[in-house]
């Protein structure tokens, strides 16, 4: 993008993204002439992109993938971003963009800013860190279902099993969604993964052997690796505050020997 740096990326195995070969999506948050969403194969070569997503501006500040096995197989990902105070969800298929759901205008200021997107079997949940919301959306239908209220939400992602984590605050939660979300949805008591060790905790991935990723800014500017039961393994990153200088990505700090 020529006004943003990339914020998100999503990985798309092949066969549902185009070319029938992985994938990796890579979205910026505003884009006046370039790419604000692009992809890229697994050498990084860039395959191809898009302008603006959903409406004007906007390229990508969320990205989801629907691994359910009841999603959409047209649907290749699901595209969240915010832009003078609307909320905009789009599906990226194989036909070219679907808006799915739009809310907010620019009088509701930062209300609408997004902060997390997941998507399962066709249900998106959307958090608004703002006014510490989450939304659920039907994909298919475009329509919102419901919304619940979570302290400060972001960095959604399903797990294999269809349970819904978040980081909410310094904490990372799981929780067993109802059957089909609606209204003012009442959430069962989320079980704590992470309690502590976590300073501005963002986004949430899911690693196909279970294992949590976690991008955790702040003091530490690392990704942290926790096995399914919340415990810590290892931590990606040299730690400390953002500086000039040489960047170590491949610093590891593994206690528990992780390979």
């Amino acid at each position: 993008s020529n006004h943003t740096p990339p914020c998100c990326a999503q990985f798309v195995p092949a066969g549902r993204g185009p070319g029938g070969k992985d994938l990796v999506y890579l979205g910026s948050h505003v884009s006046e002439g370039t790419h604000g969403l692009a992809w890229v194969d697994l050498g990084g070569r860039k395959v191809g992109g898009v302008n603006w997503v959903g409406g004007i501006w906007t390229g990508a500040q969320e990205l989801a993938f629907d691994a359910g096995p009841e999603a959409g197989p047209d649907t290749v990902l699901y595209v969240g971003s915010t832009f003078e105070g609307e909320l905009r969800l789009t599906a990226m298929t194989h036909k070219g963009e679907r808006s799915v759901y739009k809310q907010g205008e620019k009088k509701d200021g930062d209300a609408h800013a997004i902060s997390g997107l997941a998507a399962r079997n066709g249900l998106l949940v959307c958090a608004l860190r703002n006014v510490d919301k989450l939304l659920f959306v039907d994909a298919a239908g475009g329509r919102l279902l419901g919304e619940t209220r979570v302290e400060k939400p972001q960095g959604l992602a399903f797990d294999a099993a269809g349970r819904l984590l978040f980081l909410s605050g310094r904490q990372l939660l799981r929780v067993t969604l109802p059957a089909k979300p609606a209204g003012t949805v009442a959430l069962p008591t989320p079980e704590v993964l992470v309690a502590a060790g976590l300073d501005a905790p963002r986004r949430l991935a899911v690693a196909p052997d279970g294992r949590l990723l976690v991008s955790d800014r702040g003091a530490s500017h690392q990704v942290k690796v926790f096995l399914p039961d919340g415990k810590l393994v290892c931590a990606i990153g040299r730690p400390g505050v953002p500086k000039a200088g040489r960047y170590d990505p491949l610093h590891m700090n593994n206690p528990a020997g992780l390979t």
